[in-house]
Order: C-alpha cells, then sequence, then structure tokens
C-alpha cells in the first residue's frame, strides 16, 4: 500500500503538499482497528457528477475505550 502525493488548494490559503491514501471503507476501519480506533460511523459522499467514480470516506472514530 503507497500513497500518493496530492496538493490541497484551499480558498485564500497557500497549496498544501500532502499524500493520500485510496483505500476503501473496509479496509480503513481495518486500519484504524489496528492503531486503538473503533470507527463510529463512516459515510459516503458521492460526486454529483453522473457517472464520477470520485467517492469521498468520512468517518466519525474515536480511541477504542474512551467515550
Amino acid at each position: 500500500m503507497e500513497s500518493r502525493p496530492e496538493v490541497i488548494r484551499l480558498r485564500d490559503e497557500e497549496p498544501i503538499a500532502t499524500h493520500t491514501w485510496v483505500l476503501d471503507p473496509g479496509l480503513w476501519e481495518e486500519l484504524l482497528a489496528a492503531h486503538h480506533f473503533t470507527v463510529t460511523a463512516t459515510h459516503l459522499l458521492r460526486a454529483p457528477e453522473a457517472g464520477s467514480p470520485v467517492v469521498m470516506v468520512i468517518q466519525t472514530r474515536r480511541r477504542a475505550g474512551r467515550g
């Protein structure tokens, strides 16, 4: 599993160079659990354009053992 370089462009801010991992929600949950996080909700936000493969995964998570 490798990351890919990505540049995040926010309005009125300098571009931010970062790395992105593109994983399916199940794999994200496995990786988070391996680091003691519990996923409490997963939401998939699909691009508004018909037929677009772009999906953003938003997860609510917390450290295991914490309320």
